[in-house]
């Protein structure tokens, strides 16, 4: 549920997803725990959005933290 073919070009889902890592790298902040998915992204990620969100931050931070590592932010 996360290609539509086998280029592969991303559903709306994959793209959401990345549009959330990519947001909180560019802002320094979480997306809004608030908002809620359109019925375009499947179900699964619609419905734990807000561990979604908390999972980035958590995976984020952990990189930010290795000594002399890749800052992600």
């Amino acid at each position: 549920e996360m290609y539509e073919d086998d280029a592969p070009h991303g559903t709306p889902t994959t793209y959401f997803l990345a549009a959330m890592i990519s947001y909180r790298a560019m802002f320094l902040e979480n997306p809004s725990r608030n908002y809620t998915p359109s019925n375009d992204v499947i179900a699964q990620v619609r419905d734990n959005y807000p561990a979604l969100v908390d999972y980035i931050e958590t995976r984020m931070a952990h990189y930010n933290n290795i000594p002399n590592g890749l800052r992600v932010y």
